[in-house]
């Protein structure tokens, strides 16, 4: 069987085995059993050991396999399943002695990693523990699926009703138990801070910058309002992290379309040019684990810690949220959703909206210094990120179109009518303040080193301003002029919004290409240095 050919079977059988299909499930077993003792014994180094981690991974798979969005992705998956319990066991079950060692560091501050440190799954036992809290009935028809192997067919069988019935069953006892071993392990967790001494409770300034959409590059701002960086303007901190030039869109143009691409790498990137560390865990379309779950609240005690406020995707819903204090008392974030209020969520509710399961939390801004200043290479690597965005060099979200190809996608949509018409009215919104950042930025970098003194540099430069001036005022032209999306209002979307689009492409591309060029000779002249 061919690589492509496993992975269309993998999707199959885990799509199966998430509508109920318990034979599904066993065939995936049996077809990646091997691998997974393989990632198992390779760190183990205890082919007896590894058979027993293997086991337990595969019942926490099929616990969390409705969670799990993408289906082309189950092999990752299971194989972070299985390395993360081949890891905590390990550190279990260390040597007296090296427990020492290891106590002493954590005393210390050096290392406290509650993904390999405190990960402590009694999956059987949370198991029977919310078994025997069900209905007499609930639980035979639990059990006999759980512990007994029967499919829901077989059960409706033998306890004479309906398969729907035995689907809503189960359902619900999975959740019950997922939010049991959510609240155990949260539990845990702050167990674990309070015997390694860390703080139970720190509270920052409520976050006070009121933005009109919010998105990562606002939400950074933000954060860096906490640090030495507070003079950058947030033209700058979306020009420096590519956020003012950022465009990629879904078939239908969604409203998801502005908002998921890799922000792990471009928190890290902007860290990186500003001269500061980040944090961050989790990614689009990663479905949230009581593993992933406790790294994130790890690195919002991190930030919050380090005097920063944590960035959170999916704080309440499907956008980006801060959470600036904490109490691990009543296990309790203090937060600003994005509409700008103030509110409290527990810590096992974190990332589990009831429309989202994805979870990413990050920081920045950490250690670095603002008055040593950016240098002449930060503003063009910037540019270079910019560039190699918008001509599709970096990794794309599967189902989303980035950079100048975007705009193919998005004309596509309106001709064939599979366009979302108030998701397209707001992506206008939000394209239209980034380019008017994008402006910002470009001028600022105008009155910089080397553009002020070297006039080839500077006269590409400002050729790209105005380019980019003119697709902002062509976006402004291309939002409604009327509120959208009123009862008995249908905006129309047709030719006219077709060749705007086709206009913004063609100016959007002058100035990308003209960015282009001023990267490889700012490059080039670098290399004759």
């Amino acid at each position: 069987m061919t690589f492509m050919e496993e992975l269309s079977l993998d999707k199959e059988l885990v799509a199966r085995a998430q509508s109920g299909e318990r034979e599904a499930f066993n065939q995936l077993v049996s077809m990646h059993r091997m691998k997974a003792l393989s990632w198992a014994n390779r760190i183990t180094k205890d082919a007896y050991l590894a058979e027993d981690i293997v086991q337990d991974a595969f019942v926490r798979s099929y616990l969390y396999l409705e969670t799990l969005e993408r289906t082309d992705r189950f092999i990752p998956w299971l194989k972070n399943i299985v390395v993360n319990k081949a890891i905590d066991h390990l550190r279990k079950n260390r040597p007296e002695s090296s427990r020492g060692e290891l106590t002493e560091q954590l005393s210390a501050g050096e290392t406290f990693n509650p993904e390999v440190r405190y990960i402590d799954k009694e999956t059987l036992e949370s198991v029977r523990t919310i078994s025997s809290s069900l209905s007499e009935r609930s639980q035979m028809i639990f059990n006999a699926h759980f512990f007994r192997n029967l499919s829901p067919q077989e059960i409706a069988e033998r306890y004479q009703t309906t398969v729907p019935n035995i689907y809503n069953v189960l359902s619900r006892a999975k959740s019950k138990l997922r939010e049991h071993i959510y609240s155990q392990e949260t539990e845990r967790y702050v167990a674990l801070r309070r015997e390694y001494g860390r703080p139970g409770s720190s509270l920052l300034a409520f976050p006070q910058t009121d933005m009109k959409y919010v998105s990562l590059g606002s939400v950074m701002y933000e954060v860096l309002q906490y640090t030495s960086y507070r003079s950058l303007s947030l033209s700058e901190v979306m020009g420096i992290s590519g956020q003012a030039f950022r465009i990629q869109v879904t078939e239908d143009v969604g409203f998801s379309s502005s908002m998921i691409y890799n922000w792990k790498a471009v928190v890290e990137r902007t860290a990186s040019l500003l001269g500061c560390s980040s944090l961050g865990v989790g990614e689009p379309d990663c479905s949230l684990t009581p593993e992933l779950l406790l790294r994130s609240l790890h690195t919002v005690h991190q930030a919050v810690d380090h005097g920063v406020p944590a960035m959170v995707w999916n704080l309440v819903q499907g956008e980006f949220g801060l959470i600036y204090g904490y109490d691990d008392n009543r296990r309790r974030f203090y937060c600003r959703d994005a509409s700008g209020h103030p509110r409290e969520i527990a810590y096992e509710s974190l990332g589990r909206s009831a429309s989202e399961t994805d979870l990413f939390v990050a920081c920045i801004g950490i250690g670095g210094n603002r008055n040593n200043g950016l240098s002449e290479s930060s503003y063009a690597y910037g540019l270079d990120a910019i560039v190699a965005h918008a001509l599709g060099e970096e990794p794309a979200v599967p189902g989303y179109v980035q950079g100048l190809k975007a705009y193919d996608t998005w004309i596509e949509a309106v001709r064939s009518g599979g366009v979302i018409p108030v998701s397209h009215a707001y992506q206008v919104a939000r394209l239209a303040e980034a380019r008017e950042h994008a402006v910002s930025y470009l001028k600022l970098l105008a009155a910089k080193e080397p553009f002020r003194t070297e006039l080839n540099l500077g006269r590409m430069l400002r050729q790209a301003i105005g380019r980019f001036e003119e697709v902002g005022k062509l976006y402004v032209d291309l939002y409604p002029s009327f509120p959208y999306g009123m009862r008995g209002y249908k905006l129309e979307l047709g030719t006219q919004t077709i060749q705007l689009l086709e206009q913004v492409k063609a100016a959007e591309t002058d100035g990308i290409r003209m960015l282009e060029r001023i990267v490889n000779k700012i490059s080039t002249d670098d290399d004759r240095k």
